[in-house]
Parts: structure tokens; sequence; C-alpha cells
């Protein structure tokens, strides 16, 4: 099909709807068509970029980023639990001295001051006497489900 081209003048004169459908049609498939060819060389140059042909060499790539990981977790909860024990060691500190009182003699303490620890045994004990009779309160049985009666 060689068609010998138009002057501009004549081709204005003589287009008609269907060839300017014709146009936008086939310009949207050259865009569509270029569209794709962007993307499918994208996505080629992403799998060369993250992947080898060696399997184990896809693995010990794996397991590089799974390990770094894992050290970056460990040592985040580290510190997190360092500075929790850091900042509860600075409180029994303090209620420790807060909590001496000279004269009172307690179990386990000669120089006549109720250790830190028996002041808490005896808290928590009374807390568990607490909690025991609040679960040992009588328990009221479910409501029972009418059954539908059968015809």
């Amino acid at each position: 099909m060689n068609r010998a081209r138009k002057p501009a003048k004549e081709t204005e004169m003589s287009t008609t709807p269907n060839d300017i459908l014709m146009r936008a049609c086939k310009l949207q498939m050259e865009t569509a068509a270029g569209m794709i060819e962007a993307l499918t060389q994208s996505a080629k140059q992403m799998i060369e970029a993250q992947a080898s042909g060696n399997p184990q060499e896809l693995w010990r790539l794996q397991n590089e980023w799974a390990t770094a990981s894992v050290e970056k977790t460990i040592a985040y909860w580290r510190e997190c639990c360092d500075i929790a024990l850091a900042a509860q060691s600075s409180i029994a500190g303090q209620l420790s001295e807060q909590m001496r009182l000279p004269g009172v003699q307690g179990p386990g303490s000669a120089t006549g001051q109720v250790a830190l620890l028996d002041m808490m045994d005896s808290a928590y004990k009374r807390w568990l006497e607490s909690t025991r009779q609040f679960y040992s309160a009588p328990k009221v049985a479910a409501p029972q489900v009418r059954q539908p009666a059968k015809s």
C-alpha cells in the first residue's frame, strides 16, 4: 500500500471524523505499547539487579540480610532491657533508702531495720490473698438457652 502523500491543505480539508478517530486510537495504542515496553524493561532490570543465577549466592544474600536484621532486633531489645533494668534498680535503691525504719526489728534484720524485700513480700501476700478471695466468689451459671419446639 504505497500512497502518495497529499499536500497538507488537501489532507486537512479531507479529514473525516473516522480519520480523527483512527488517529486517536492509533495514538492510544502506541502509548499503551510504550508503557508496556517500559514496564517490561524495568521488570527485567529489577530481576537482574535482585537475583543471581546461582542458588547458593541467593541463599548467602538472604542469610546475610536475615542475620543483620536479627542482630539489629536483638541489640534494640537488649538496649531496652538495659534501660528498664537501670530504671528499676534506681527506683529499688531509692525505695530501699526511704523504707529503712530505725529501731524496728524485722525478720532477718540484725541491724534493727526492716528489709525492703520483707516489706515487698508482705504486700505481695496481701495482694495474693485479696485476689484469691475475689476469684473464689460464687460463680453465677450462664442462662440456659431455650431450644425451639420441634414440630
